[in-house]
């Protein structure tokens, strides 16, 4: 490949460099000029451009990148059209990605212009999820050097999951608090739907070696292909219960503890072909812990050998040090009080009650009455009937007065000492409060009554349906209100944003990821900013 500027009388048939606008016409870089081009550049005054002559044995970017993207691709993978030197790849199924960090790396350290990028190894990966983009830096490469990296590279592979017969022995101990071997039975059930699997066998028994080696055997005898453990006391080595009665069924016991946290007190077997675990304490919580890593995989029918689970250290899971001194199993117990037992997405609430309310007068319009409650206190209210113990109310005018308001409600109450420099603050000091397992934010304004539970769990279906990828706004009479639904992989962006605009700026920024939700109240488009507001609000006009 020859890259020169040349003129455009010897410009046919090359590759054009660098963009070039005339009064009539955009000429792009990239497209290959033709007659009618190189008249229509001449006859606007161009006389130099940049441009691209392929030589003997070169290959065409696109046709790299797809030759690369075809080899990359194996099962449950799909090739899209290659363009402007770049290749996408795409998961054709619901399941666990499988890719050789070895064979990624010869493409990139091989200096022929390709690179592959791709999404981390074993990542649960939904249809039409992008998992990997070939790009090729130059307008050509070397056709030969494709080839060998053709040969060279092994495939990417998704994992479909598949329904899996799966038991659940459930241990009981006497003290044990009422209630926890229900919530493990329903967080562990979430889990397996959540990757199409459920639980066919669900035993529960005295937390003693014989009884679980006995319900063992029995699920294995009744044709469970998966059989999962979840003691009602945490196994601290390998000759407590639950680890002794998987060696006494398998003979072995592969492994016990893993280099993860939260979820290193797991222990792994199997018995004829059928993968027996001892759940960690930790599994009882929809937070992610170290049973997300290893139950995809398993129910992708992947290899989970104690080699792969002891891989895990570097780059698998550490959560939620800082906020743990105490012993991991009493701190879990304590914290999973206040969770849903539900392995779908979380959502939390954030309701903004910091402002100086400027055009209500004297008076803090979020105190003012509406239909018998300080305004704040409905807002807060309704939030918390749609999203019980996951609404925090971000105060910073007259805060004690609105914490007066809110007393009584099950609510978390954040200051924003900052409010005075716009709502952007308000909204960054309740992101930076979120707990570590919230993967959506709604953001309601404290002056918005017309906003009730059917509106938040519309918009909480929504953002669920989606997996909890798009940012789900309400939209009634083709206009787009509040509160707006925003996932966890924008917070970054929100916590960058100043002034008193919100993240609401943000929609045009990523509009391809925005889903409307139609709703029937016009309550999404009406705040409350002056006396006239409030007068027609509580006189129903």
């Amino acid at each position: 490949m020859i890259f020169a500027e040349v003129s455009v009388d010897d410009a046919e048939g090359l590759i054009l460099a660098h963009g070039v606008r005339t009064p009539d016409r955009m000429f792009r870089k990239g497209s290959v000029l033709g007659a009618d081009d190189v008249a229509d550049l001449k006859n606007a005054g161009v006389s130099l451009i940049n441009a691209v002559r392929l030589e003997p044995g070169d290959m065409d970017e696109n046709t790299a990148a797809g030759m690369i993207a075809t080899a990359l691709a194996g099962q449950g993978i799909e090739v899209c059209e290659a363009t402007t030197g770049r290749c996408n790849i795409h998961a054709q199924c619901q399941g666990v990605i499988d890719i050789d960090r070895a064979s990624i790396d010869t493409v990139n350290r091989s200096e022929t212009g390709v690179l592959v990028s791709t999404i981390q190894p074993f990542d649960v990966v939904g249809t039409g999820k992008a998992v990997a983009t070939v790009k090729v830096i130059p307008y050509a490469v070397n056709a030969q050097s494709v080839r060998e990296l053709c040969n060279d590279i092994t495939s990417i592979n998704i994992h479909s999951f598949r329904p899996q017969k799966t038991g659940l022995i459930l241990t009981d101990i006497e003290g044990a608090k009422d209630g926890l071997a229900d919530k493990a039975h329903s967080v562990i059930a979430s889990r397996l739907e959540t990757h199409g699997s459920s639980v066919d066998w669900h035993l529960c028994v005295p937390h003693r070696q014989n009884d679980v080696t006995e319900a063992i055997e029995s699920l294995k005898a009744q044709g469970a292909e998966l059989i999962l453990i979840h003691g009602a006391a945490s196994a601290s080595d390998k000759a407590d219960v639950v680890p002794a009665a998987i060696e006494a069924v398998c003979g072995t016991l592969d492994l016990f503890g893993i280099p993860v946290d939260p979820g290193n007190l797991l222990a792994s077997g199997s018995i004829a072909g059928v993968p027996i675990i001892g759940l960690p304490g930790c599994a009882r919580s929809p937070r992610l812990n170290g049973v997300d890593l290893i139950l995809p995989r398993l129910l992708a029918g992947m290899e989970i050998s104690a080699d792969i689970l002891l891989g895990l250290g570097v780059g698998g899971l550490l959560s939620d040090i800082p906020e743990r001194p105490q012993p991991r199993e009493q701190h879990d117990v304590d914290m999973d009080e206040h969770k849903t037992t539900t392995a779908e997405p979380v959502v939390s609430a954030i309701v903004l009650a910091a402002g100086k309310s400027r055009r209500m007068g004297r008076s803090n319009k979020l105190l003012e009455d509406i239909h018998g409650k300080p305004m704040i206190r409905r807002v807060a209210s309704t939030a918390m009937d749609a999203l019980p113990g996951h609404v925090t109310v971000v105060t910073g005018f007259e805060a004690d007065r609105v914490r007066d308001a809110l007393d009584g409600l099950d609510v978390v109450l954040t200051h924003n000492p900052q409010f005075t420099n716009g709502l952007s603050t308000s909204v960054k000091t309740g992101i930076g409060s979120l707990s570590d397992d919230t993967d959506g934010a709604l953001v309601i304004l404290g002056d918005m009554p017309g906003i009730d539970v059917d509106i938040i769990n519309r918009l909480t279906n929504a953002f669920r349906d989606s997996g909890g990828r798009a940012i789900c706004v309400p939209v009634h009479d083709g206009k787009k209100g509040n509160p707006v639904l925003w996932p966890r992989e924008f917070f970054p962006d929100i916590l960058d944003l100043t002034g008193d605009a919100g993240a609401r700026r943000m929609l045009d920024q990523f509009k391809d990821r925005v889903v409307e939700v139609a709703v029937d109240q016009a309550g999404i488009l009406m705040d409350v900013d002056t006396p006239e507001d409030l007068n027609a609000l509580n006189s129903g006009d």
